[in-house]
């Protein structure tokens, strides 16, 4: 699970150096940490991604409240 988790944090890393930092000049730490603060909006909420017309996703969201006596089969 670990190596799962590494392979997403260095495609992250990835994406942050080529799409974000390699195209500014960062001032000092509290620059880089707004310039981050709004990569990540953009990247959850408003990057294309692989939907229909690059579209963004819909989260889904269940309506159905699952409690002790909900059986799963």
């Amino acid at each position: 699970m670990t190596t799962l988790a590494n392979a997403f944090a260095e495609r992250f890393v990835r994406t942050v150096r080529t799409e974000c930092l390699d195209w500014l000049f960062i001032r000092n730490e509290r620059h880089l940490e707004q310039v981050l603060g709004e990569f990540v909006d953009h990247y959850n909420e408003a990057r294309p991604h692989r939907g229909i017309d690059l579209e963004v996703p819909i989260a889904y969201v269940s309506i159905t409240r699952f409690d002790e006596a909900t059986e799963v089969k």
